[in-house]
């Protein structure tokens, strides 16, 4: 019913009406409107959802994992002290210093 008087209705017209004619406002009737059309069109995934925050969340991307950051170990001291030892010595062959890179990405 919302989602037919809201189609009827001008811009800006359906708050108004909200204050008249139901007993919540205008941002829950949209909330209702969005679990509507999610039920109705996606209905699998509506089965599962187990809050009203679940169902207004279908569709949108989920958020990226935020990276979590270790502090450095010993071994990645040692690692990083080899690597400026090579860097160092005009001695080291530049396969020397690869394989160190290589094994600093690690």
């Amino acid at each position: 019913m919302l989602v037919e008087v809201k189609r009827k209705l001008a811009h800006g017209e359906f708050g108004p009406w909200c204050e008249a004619n139901c007993s919540f406002t205008d941002r829950h009737a949209r909330r209702y409107m969005a679990v509507a059309e999610a039920k109705r069109t996606r209905m699998s995934d509506f089965n599962y959802c187990e809050s009203i925050a679940d169902v207004l969340a279908l569709g949108k991307p989920k958020p990226e994992p935020t990276p979590v950051h270790r502090a450095a170990t010993l071994d990645d001291l040692r690692r990083v002290e080899r690597l400026r030892a090579l860097r160092d010595n005009p001695a080291a062959s530049q396969g020397e210093r690869e394989r160190l890179d290589q094994q600093h990405l690690r």
